[in-house]
């Protein structure tokens, strides 16, 4: 028995290999780090993992061929340990798998009022049933908990749990639940039975589909998953199968974990067992292999991408036969790029493909971030989709519409054989058919993981304990029966390579953050150089050096006060994510004649050594393209390059922020400028004193081309991840000055442009040469390059201490503040000095924080603030002692955005206990995570109270009195970092569209604008306007997209290829824009409700956002065909050759092939005035004409 308080072995245990509920994880995970004893038994059971993974591995490298090593004793003990250390696989031999079997074909007759007809499959949970209504007569599916998992009170408070969840979802592109509740000594959760085919038989059916089915397939899916996703949930198991399209054209998810068995039981697998991780392997993203409970909606966005390539191609993205074995499909979701499209089907448009490589990317961060991104961004390529047709086509008359056909022999073998083994099949499941013991790997071919170092050991520790219980898991994933884990081993590398790359994935250095000392930067280098397994400094085929420069992050441009400076000098933060090496000395004339076979230089007799001059942009660009297709280059795959301009600064400041990388003055013995006794010529290259990196000449002596185009005013919007320069120009950038201008022209900021073509004896350059990363310095999930740590443990560099109250301008407090840094640890014990606040402004980013509260406390992380204060938004942070308190209402909760939008979940631990929380602020989507769990989302410009929200500011900390003790108690922070977004900025239009609206003026409009005016970056429609606002260009075929918030009983339209002249309504074509809710509008024909072609042909209603909030829409117009888009939703599309004649006589201006656009506001014939309409974010791409 264990001590009182301490822990159970197999709790422990359970713990390890993440086969505890979240809750159970947590109170286990804080055990350990207090409990010395029950951590000590941790550290033995993942040493006995080690130990595990050691003989099996050891026994692997043993000779020979064929199945003998079965019998072998230390095969037999290894597995004996797994057996033991695994204590709850759903199948765990034949005899159990075979009583498994019996029991999913038996069931009970009734539970409630529910008739169950069959068993459509079980999984780790309990049963799923198609059952009938008795009363209601109607058909339903029946999950059924089982009896065993009723037992234990961590399954039945889970099954609960997904019983609220589903019942919180009611969307029609989600499997309604209709009912759950208690009988017969079992819980049940009963859901809608859909008439219709999942997407694998529609595949099965067809193959590949057509594009436009395809697309729209997928979209409806997103636009479900969405609506999931804003109720904080997940599905971690998106695949063809839980995707259901029904009779009537309308696709359906199988959500939170009712994902059905087709056919014989034993012969699929598709519902999650215990343990199991969850995702289907054919279409889980890489991230669920590691950590199945910590991922977010961006993996289900992952699984989408695969089940939208499987219907385009015919093939799950890893369904080929080099990917036949669970850990070679894992590893390439985790490792390999998707196979081209191109190489199953032709007809792809490359929007399209670039679509779906962005759902298949790696990295969740590039990924779409909402399902209803993905949505918006498939909806172009669905024009001509059929869906009904589809289905009608596919079901045929006697196929059963719920349950796909049972699998054949040659499908997944026998359901039971005699030592039966699993396998995966190219759907991904896990089948069953005879093993077939793979040949055991010669032990040659395992040196690469035993002939390590015992450094190389040490360091490989952590990550190979990590590697074992992740083994362990994969090994649970597939239900695989534990006698046939040769299965695991299809081929002879397989596992080894996987278990290799684990093992040895080392830990990728910090970024360089400027600014930092010369000792700093050597450091840096030879992190990077370590971890990337380089050198420092290298050589190359011709005697060229160079340098490695580590991935870094720095202000590029100069400060206001700079002397001399330019406006193009903008002050920003750039990040330069990839590390490089940059040319140690500019290139020199001896090195150009050799590539080039000429010196065009102006000072070249007898001068090798010197760099090259009067070379143009583009002679410097061949001279590179020649370099790297040198016989010793070639043959190194090395690419030669300029720098872009963001390297080359930053590769000169080399950590520092001053003037020059030697201070704030150079004169003629620092580098060879002109100040008044200049040489009159060029110099030695390396004849001055080296940066920080130990790069020569980066001040004077010739101009640099860069890579870049020239764009004066570039920094002002530039990105700051990896700057590329313009996307065209006239002029190429040119830095650091050269021999015949001043110091002050030599700056590290200066900047100019000339002619690629332009030859100069000042003009030079300087090379880089692009390094290939191998997959080790590649992350998945979220990069540590893109985050920023903004305390560092020591101080408050880059923090602000400021008073609680008071005028702005008094509010920084002489003494400092109430804010220390305690043990690494951020901590304010006050409550008058008791704002801390980031010296930087911030806009768009997620910021990333730990949390420690004691129970009375009341603390708050404010975000987007003014210098002085308020406008700000805070995310209150409340001690556990309020938790019922009626004097703290829900919004006044830890997690919410203080004052208007609660929590929807209480996860905060006990009082002075850690807490994570992550909040992410994009645009006006505020989302705030905590503890792994979404707690708010939240459209800042549909939150009463928050009229106008600001969208940049400074993030900071609050500290407030305590309501019980009325002094203040501490509040302690750490691990503080954050990632900014390089998202479209506000009003900004997309690319290949422009902005017919620029928030402050008409521009653009025709007189008269009567009726019309721009208030707070929008244009409003003015109450009881009748007036009509037209653009001064004609438009054709376009999309025009525009936002959009109605006051009640607003009535508007959008006029599209309107004459000047008549009414636009009806001499055009009006797209109407109407509160549909408006008691004055309650009687009218269907045609002249919102989104409608205005009395011409009707859109689909309730899809309009209550009123006050805003809308986006989207109208299409091209050639005779004209869609309409609202929040996501088509609610019209047509055929204007269609339309009878009757439409025709109505709305003559339907045959226009051209005319204006513009809004059309309508007075009030009534005693009730009409209410105003704003507009924003206006804008349009024309397209070309439909043949």
């Amino acid at each position: 028995m264990p001590a009182r308080g301490c822990l159970h072995r197999e709790h422990i245990d359970a713990y390890l290999t993440g086969d505890l509920g979240e809750k159970a994880m947590r109170r286990v995970r804080r055990h350990l780090t207090g409990c010395p004893k029950c951590h000590a038994i941790a550290e033995e059971l993942k040493e006995e993992f080690e130990a595990v993974s050691s003989e099996l591995v050891g026994l692997l490298r043993r000779p020979g061929q064929g199945p003998q090593y079965l019998d072998e004793p230390e095969f037999r003990r290894a597995l004996a340990k797994v057996d033991a250390l695994r204590y709850k696989l759903s199948i765990s031999s034949p005899q159990q798998a075979a009583g498994q079997l019996a029991a999913l074909t038996a069931h009970p007759d009734q539970i409630g009022q529910y008739q169950l007809l069959e068993s459509l499959g079980q999984g780790g949970m309990g049963t799923v049933y198609k059952a009938l209504h008795t009363k209601l007569r109607r058909v339903v599916v029946v999950k059924v908990l089982s009896s065993e998992r009723m037992d234990d009170p961590g399954a039945a408070a889970r099954f609960h749990r997904e019983m609220e969840a589903v019942g919180r979802l009611d969307h029609p592109h989600i499997v309604r639940a209709t009912d759950a509740g208690e009988a017969s000594g079992t819980c049940f959760l009963v859901m809608e039975f859909v008439d219709g085919i999942d997407l694998s038989d529609l595949v099965a059916a067809y193959g590949q589909l057509p594009i436009a089915d395809a697309c729209e397939l997928i979209r409806q899916a997103a636009i479900g998953l969405d609506h999931a996703h804003q109720h904080g949930m997940v599905h971690r198991d998106i695949k063809p199968s839980n995707l259901i399209l029904s009779s009537d054209g309308m696709v359906k998810v199988l959500d939170l974990g009712l994902a059905r068995l087709r056919g014989a039981p034993a012969a699929h697998q598709e519902l999650t067992a215990t343990g199991q991780i969850m995702g289907t392997l054919d279409y889980m993203a890489p991230e669920q292999a590691e950590d199945a409970h910590s991922v977010d909606i961006r993996a289900d966005i992952y699984s989408l991408g695969c089940t939208l390539y499987k219907l385009v191609t015919g093939h799950a993205p890893f369904s080929s036969s080099k990917y036949d074995t669970p850990i070679s499909k894992a590893m390439a979701h985790i490792q390999k790029p998707p196979p081209p499209i191109s190489e199953h089907r032709l007809d792809v448009p490359k929007g399209l493909e670039e679509v779906i490589l962005r759902l298949l990317a790696k990295d969740p961060a590039r990924r779409y971030a909402t399902p209803n991104m993905v949505a918006e961004a498939l909806l172009p390529f669905t024009g001509g989709r059929d869906l009904l047709a589809l289905c009608s086509k596919a079901t045929g008359d006697d196929l059963d519409k719920f349950e796909a056909p049972v699998a054949t022999s040659g499908d997944t073998g026998p359901a039971i054989p005699a030592r039966a083994s699993t396998h995966v099949t190219p759907e991904g499941r896990a089948a069953v058919s005879a093993p077939k013991p793979p040949p055991v790997p010669p032990p040659r071919q395992l040196k690469q993981i035993s002939a390590s170092t015992g450094a190389e050991r040490k360091r490989a520790r952590s990550s190979r304990r990590r590697l074992v219980v992740v083994a362990l898991l994969l090994l649970i994933a597939g239900s695989l029966f534990l006698p046939q884990v040769q299965t695991w081993i299809k081929s002879k590398d397989d596992w080894l390579n996987w278990l290799s790359w684990m093992q040895t994935k080392p830990a990728r250095p910090n970024l360089a953050s400027a600014p930092f000392s010369t000792a700093e930067a050597r450091e840096h280098q030879e992190r990077w150089a370590s971890f990337l397994g380089v050198p420092v400094e290298k050589t190359n085929s011709i005697g060229m050096r160079f340098v490695l420069i580590p991935p870094g992050e720095f202000l590029m441009g100069s400060p206001d006060d700079e002397e001399n400076r330019y406006d193009d000098e903008y002050q920003h933060r750039v990040r330069v994510t990839k590390p490089f090496y940059l040319g140690v000395y500019e290139v020199t004339q001896d090195e150009y004649q050799t590539v080039m076979g000429t010196n065009p230089s102006n000072f070249s007799s007898g001068s090798s050594c010197y760099p090259v001059e009067c070379v143009s942009w583009e002679e410097a660009v061949e001279f590179c393209r020649r370099l790297s297709s040198l016989p010793g280059e070639a043959t190194a795959t090395r690419a030669y390059r300029l720098p872009t301009e963001a390297e080359w600064e930053y590769a000169c400041r080399a950590g520092t922020t001053t003037t020059y990388h030697l201070g704030d003055d150079l004169d003629h013995e620092d580098a060879n400028v002109d100040q008044g006794l200049s040489l009159g010529r060029t110099t030695t290259a390396g004849s001055y004193q080296s940066n920080a990196f130990g790069l020569y000449d980066m001040h004077g002596n010739v101009w640099e081309w860069c890579q870049d185009w020239h764009l004066y005013y570039y920094y002002r919007e530039s990105p700051i991840k990896d700057p590329q320069g313009p996307s065209q120009g006239s002029l190429r950038v040119r830095r650091g000055g050269s021999w015949d201008v001043s110091p002050a022209l030599s700056r590290s900021a200066v900047r100019f442009g000339r002619s690629p073509s332009d030859r100069e004896p000042s003009q030079g350059f300087r090379i880089a040469r692009t390094i290939d990363l191998p997959e080790h310095a590649l992350f998945e999930g979220e990069e540590p390059l893109d985050w920023v740590s903004l305390f560092d443990g020591s101080d408050l560099t880059g923090w602000t201490p400021m008073l609680s109250s008071g005028e702005p301008d008094d509010r920084q407090p002489p003494d400092g503040g109430d804010w220390i840094v305690r043990d690494g640890v951020l901590v304010c014990d006050g409550a008058e000095s008791a704002w801390l606040r980031s010296e930087q402004e911030f806009g768009d980013f997620v910021l990333h924080l730990e949390f420690k509260l004691p129970a009375d406390a009341n603390s708050g992380v404010i975000v987007r603030s003014l210098e002085g204060g308020y406008p700000w938004i805070e995310i209150q942070l409340l001690g556990t002692d309020y938790a019922d308190d009626p004097r703290f209402g829900r919004t006044a909760q830890t997690g919410a955005i203080f004052d208007h939008v609660p929590p929807t979940a209480d996860v905060q631990r006990g009082a002075d206990q850690w807490n994570t929380m992550q909040i992410r602020c994009e645009g006006d989507d505020v989302q705030v995570r905590m503890n792994g769990m979404v707690i708010v989302e939240a459209d800042l410009q549909n939150v009463e109270g928050l009229p106008n929200p600001p969208r940049t500011g400074f993030i900071g900390f609050l500290n407030h009195t305590s309501a019980k003790s009325g002094s203040a108690v501490g509040t302690a922070f750490r691990n503080i970092h954050i990632r900014e977004l390089n998202v479209q900025p506000y009003g900004q239009p997309e690319p290949g569209f422009v902005s017919l609206f620029d928030g402050e003026t008409l521009e653009g409009w025709q007189e008269p604008t009567d009726g019309y005016y721009v208030e707070a970056g929008t244009l409003v429609s003015a109450e009881d306007n009748r007036g009509t606002l037209l653009t001064t260009k004609e438009y054709s075929d376009f999309i025009l997209r525009f936002e959009f918030q109605l006051e009640s009983g607003a009535n508007n339209g959008v006029a599209i290829r309107a004459p000047l002249d008549g009414d636009p309504s009806c001499d055009g074509m009006e797209i109407q824009i109407l509160d549909n809710s408006s008691f004055q509008d309650a009687d009218l024909d269907p045609s002249k409700y919102h989104g409608s072609i205005f009395d011409v042909e009707r859109a689909e209603r309730g899809h309009l956002k209550d009123v006050g909030q805003w809308n986006s829409q989207e109208i299409f117009c091209r050639g005779r065909q004209v869609r309409v888009t609202l929040n996501g939703a088509i609610i019209l599309d047509v055929d204007l050759d269609e339309l009878g004649p009757d439409a025709r006589q109505r709305c003559p201006g339907i045959e226009r092939d051209k005319g204006y656009l513009g809004f059309i506001g309508l007075r009030s014939t009534g005693n009730f005035p009409r209410a105003k309409v704003r507009f924003r974010n206006v804008r349009i791409r024309e397209l070309v004409p439909a043949n």
